[in-house]
């Protein structure tokens, strides 16, 4: 459980574990959408996860950031 003064814990042990066995068993229906100009999540990581879920589709969004706002070079870092 998350408790409030210790996000490195709760974190630490997030950034440790590896999905991709779970992904493996989800039978239902995925869909994967990501800006292919997001910052906060690699479009790598998202065709991974399309590439070991059984029934997925995935949707990149050209020039959309994490949010999907579209990235025109007039946009502040």
């Amino acid at each position: 459980a998350f408790e409030l003064g210790y996000p490195h814990t709760y974190w630490s042990s997030v950034l440790d574990r590896d999905p991709s066995r779970s992904l493996k068993t989800l039978r239902m229906p995925v869909l994967l959408v990501i800006g292919a100009n997001d910052d906060n999540v690699p479009v790598s990581s998202a065709r991974f996860a399309h590439s070991i879920l059984p029934n997925s589709r995935l949707i990149e969004w050209p020039n959309a950031n994490h949010v999907f706002e579209a990235q025109t070079g007039n946009q502040r870092p």
